[in-house]
């Protein structure tokens, strides 16, 4: 079958990339290169129509391909026009909006007030802002948060569509200028999250009034019940419910940092934000309750359609759940004229219409982390089942019936024909009640195995496909991916659907909706012990630098090869695909390069660390020191959760990755006793590192620190070790050294 969204995808994704910045003018100029694009991207649609009329397809396809590109720059320069002279970000300057003063601003609540185990989180819509005692009008969004202890006055209570006032120091997000470092802002921009403020007493928050609610402020209200509905079905089993919270409703306020950190390590991280898996698994029951109820196609899917809209409406992270309810949608509406669908195409569609209506997705790693996935289903493992299992699970459906033997390819047929005979062999010796039985007894454990290949295969063809992304954004290779995402995904399947009828049945009666959540408990708490069993394993996960460009162009260009080859059927295209695929996963696996280091110089490199202190040394010998990991590792601690971001994970390593670097050869720790006197998290990160700490500063805050580095593999210089440090590079005859 054809794929031809699947070209239009691609070229209008380059021309996104064509409107990039750095790539076309700024000012003024920009605006004149919107009008000339619009005139050129119509020239070519007009182009191609006339060609197209006078029959000469290549030249009209070439036209097409010309349009879908001049169609994305397009898209791309509008999507980077300025804002407005009033937008809070055009007003971020000290002459007229000063970040270091609280302001008294009004806002409009977009979200129910996220409780969490630190305080309050709440997401508003600006209105206005009192400048020099003049109220100004201003657009964009506000995140607040308020901390606060026990004892301390709860804030008033408040609802999604409120207005209230507020006086609070608003700030835009910090982004650390490290190179690898996470770009918060633009994050949280794409959330419509443009300023932070912390509220510093209760009473400066203030209710207003609440003016007529949108159908968006109505969602939130019910996402806000719904979850007050979940934590009333869980109140003695908070793991649990801090894991439904997540796969049901997308919020992951509650998942302890610990558990994410599992998920992490065993690939399945997925399950926890809701995307493509928890669209079908619903979609999959919803379509399997209209068949029991002898609904109607029609009816059936109007049903499935009616309940992805609500669930799209109520759940919290939006972007991912959208673009799977939007396949959904395609391949729901083909199902009414009994069209095939394929993926491909389905998937290529839906990605051509968000970037047409929000361009500047295409740089989130979630889009392309999404896409990429089921682009690599699409393209790699189901051509490859198509070839080697899926005709076999086929051939088990109506095996009873002879006359449908000759529908099947030859070696199915004869599939069927073994099974069938093993089927009358194992009845004639069953007893008399069970005879009828043994077809079930035979099929069922075969399309139980099909389906469990199935899944590996999937799931082995997913990790393979996805490692440059893994490693290119969060530097991770997880080895016990393909077996761990098997159970994920069955319990995930069971539990999204049963989640859902919990909830639907505590409305009405909340006691039966009692004893249903104490099987969905049993299984969410089976998916955690599964995961953590996995991520157990040695060697299970481990960290890897960002791979070098060109191994990434070459990953993927084997990988379009091999796909091309599997629908093609071209055997040694595709073997020597599959060759390219399996060595550059196999170099982005291993990392076998060196750091990116200035050789024959001493480099001292200052890292961003926000109020901490850190420092990167490489000596001219090749050798490398990290100087303080910078902050309190993982944030303020509140219980099992941290509040706040984990400086050595999401700072320190990732540049240290940039660099190529997987072994830190020493690592010092100049304030033991200070904030970050808890074993920092990048020692689990890098290898064969030596700790050095400041001799004779044995406070009890330290042993902590010093014995998690022992476990971990980082042994501690000796006092004589830390005298003079030999460096590998000597200066005339004497060698360079360091004292400490």
């Amino acid at each position: 079958m054809k794929v031809p969204a699947v070209g239009m995808v691609t070229a209008f994704a380059a021309g996104l990339l064509l409107s990039r910045p750095a790539l076309l003018p700024q000012g003024g100029a920009r605006r004149t290169a919107v009008f000339l694009l619009a005139g050129l991207t119509l020239g070519a649609i007009s182009a191609g129509l006339i060609l197209l009329r006078k029959h000469l397809v290549r030249i009209a396809a070439v036209a097409s391909v010309l349009a879908w590109i001049l169609a994305g720059a397009l898209a791309g320069l509008l999507a980077q026009l300025p804002l407005s002279a009033n937008h809070v970000t055009a007003l971020l300057s000290p002459a007229r909006l000063d970040t270091n003063q609280p302001l008294r601003w009004r806002a409009r609540l977009r979200e129910e007030p996220k409780r969490l185990p630190w305080g309050h989180q709440y997401d508003l819509d600006l209105e206005t802002v009192e400048i020099g005692g003049q109220s100004v009008a201003v657009e964009g969004g506000l995140r607040l948060s308020y901390f606060h202890s026990k004892g301390e006055d709860e804030p008033v209570a408040l609802r999604a569509g409120d207005r209230v006032e507020m006086i609070v120091a608003a700030r835009p997000p910090h982004n650390f200028k490290d190179p690898g470092a996470f770009d918060r802002r633009a994050f949280l921009a794409r959330q419509n999250i443009h300023v932070l403020g912390t509220l510093r007493h209760a009473e400066l928050l203030t209710k207003l009034d609440t003016p007529p609610l949108t159908l968006g402020h109505r969602a939130a209200r019910a996402r806000g019940r719904l979850l007050e509905q979940l934590d009333s079905l869980f109140p003695a089993q908070p793991g649990a419910l801090a894991v439904l919270r997540a796969m049901l409703l997308g919020d992951r306020g509650f998942i302890s940092r610990d558990a994410a950190v599992a998920f992490q390590q065993t690939g399945a991280y997925h399950v926890l934000a809701i995307a493509g898996l928890h669209v079908a698994a619903l979609a999959g029951f919803l379509v399997w309750v209209g068949k029991r109820a002898r609904l109607t196609l029609f009816a059936t899917t109007l049903l499935t359609l009616a309940i992805l809209a609500c669930y799209v409406a109520v759940v919290e992270d939006r972007p991912p759940i959208f673009r799977a309810a939007l396949m959904a949608l395609i391949v729901l509406v083909a199902r009414l004229f009994f069209r095939r669908v394929e993926l491909l195409n389905t998937a290529a569609l839906a990605a051509v219409l968000l970037l047409i209506a929000r361009p500047m997705e295409l740089y989130d790693s979630s889009f392309q982390l999404s896409f990429l996935a089921v682009g690599t289903i699409g393209g790699l493992a189901l051509p490859w089942l198509e070839r080697t299992a899926e005709p076999y699970r086929r051939a088990l459906a109506l095996l009873g019936d002879a006359s449908r033997d000759a529908g099947h390819a030859p070696r199915a047929a004869q599939f069927r024909l073994d099974v069938r005979a093993a089927a009358n062999w194992l009845s004639l010796r069953l007893p008399a009640r069970l005879g009828s039985r043994g077809e079930p007894l035979l099929t069922v454990p075969l399309r139980a195995g099909f389906f469990v290949w199935e899944l590996f295969v999937l799931s082995v063809v997913l990790q393979i496909g996805m490692l440059p992304l893994m490693a290119l954004d969060f530097h991770r290779i997880s080895l016990i991916g393909p077996l761990a995402n098997i159970p994920a995904v069955l319990l995930t399947g069971l539990i999204v659907p049963t989640g859902f009828v919990t909830l639907s049945v505590s409305f009405l009666w909340h006691g039966l909706g009692r004893v249903i959540a104490s099987a969905l408990g049993g299984m969410t708490a089976l998916l955690v012990q599964c995961m953590d069993w996995a991520a157990h394993f040695p060697h299970a996960s481990y960290r890897i630098p960002i791979p070098p460009g060109w191994l990434l162009a070459a990953f993927f260009a084997g990988l379009c090869a091999l796909a091309v080859a599997l629908r093609a059927g071209r055997r040694r295209m595709l073997a020597v695909a599959a060759l390219t695929v399996a060595f550059c996963a196999g170099l982005i696996a291993t990392f076998p390069f060196a750091p990116r280091l200035t050789r024959r110089a001493l480099e001292v490199t200052a890292l961003d660390v926000g109020q901490g202190d850190s420092l990167f040394l490489a000596f001219p010998g090749g050798r490398t020191m990290l100087l303080d990991g910078g902050g309190t590792p993982g944030g303020e601690r509140f219980g099992d959760m941290h509040a706040g971001l984990d400086i050595g994970e999401e700072v320190v390593s990732p540049y240290l990755w940039t660099r190529g670097i997987q072994a830190r050869r020493r690592g010092a720790d100049t304030c033991p006793s200070g904030p970050s006197r808890r074993a920092p998290r990048h020692t689990r990160e890098f290898s064969r590192g030596r700790l050095m700490d400041q001799p004779g500063r044995r406070k009890p805050g330290t042993h902590g620190a010093r014995r998690t580095c022992s476990r971990q593999g980082h042994p501690r210089d000796s006092r004589a070790q830390r005298r003079k440090l030999h460096l590998g590079w000597r200066a005339g005859s004497r060698p360079l050294a360091a004292r400490f």
